[in-house]
């Protein structure tokens, strides 16, 4: 595998890689919709970093306040 680190292109010998890059929601909607007063709710990884389940649970909750 190559990669970039710190600038400088190096190699590392693998039969498998796993990539685990970080990510941030792009929440900007979010912050529109309630500077209008709007009530929202957020799920999934957009509340914040978990299961598939939680995700599911928390979006079937909003589901349910509407």
């Amino acid at each position: 595998m190559r990669a970039l680190v710190d600038g400088a292109e190096q190699f590392f010998p693998a039969e498998t890689v796993i990539l685990a890059a970080g990510m941030r929601p792009v929440d900007q909607l979010r912050a529109d919709l309630v500077a209008k007063g709007l009530k929202l709710s957020l799920v999934g990884d957009a509340a914040g970093a978990g299961s598939v389940l939680k995700s599911i649970a928390q979006g079937f909750q909003a589901g349910l306040e509407v």
